[in-house]
């Protein structure tokens, strides 16, 4: 609804989802979902506190997808650099470094280039998209930066991950 931003879906199962919430002034919302499996009974609820756009937000790119070892964008990640390019395109005083990681799976050297590689993937599709060169850096961390341990299948599919921090507004 307008007043709360609250909203009912019904998706099929067997596919997979984003989900992107967006509201001026505010960083966006991204997530993913697979639903693969019938056994899902209950409603997914969730309750999302946009937050403001200020320097230092550190967003992960939940909608960024890559085949493994390779850094070519995939064609499911387009909704999501949409929805990024129109966050860029409707604040032109903002500047960002898009970061790459990567699990400690393979050897470090690898995980660096590879993690570089992604995040220039992402700056080269914003810069064909119209988007300032000036305005982005991008790093790769390799696996560096871990959000999780990487010492189940689970938290190495998160530590793969594409990410962007604002540097200016």
């Amino acid at each position: 609804s307008k007043d709360n931003g609250s909203f009912l879906s019904v998706m099929p199962i067997g596919g997979n989802y984003a989900f992107n919430v967006v509201a001026d002034g505010y960083l966006f919302y991204s997530e993913h979902y697979e639903l693969e499996t019938s056994s899902i009974t209950k409603p997914i609820i969730i309750e999302i506190d946009l937050q403001k756009l200020k320097v230092g937000n550190n967003v992960i790119l939940k909608n960024i997808f890559f085949n493994t070892n390779e850094y070519t964008l995939l064609p499911s990640s387009l909704v999501e650099l949409g929805t990024l390019t129109d966050l860029l395109e409707n604040n032109t005083g903002m500047s960002i470094e898009i970061q790459g990681h990567t699990d400690n799976v393979g050897s470090e050297s690898q995980n660096e280039k590879l993690s570089l590689n992604r995040a220039r993937s992402v700056y080269d599709f914003l810069v064909s998209k119209g988007i300032s060169a000036e305005r982005m850096t991008y790093k790769g961390y390799g696996e560096n930066k871990p959000i999780k341990s990487n010492d189940t299948e689970d938290n190495r599919k998160e530590n793969r991950r594409t990410s962007f921090i604002i540097t200016k507004i």
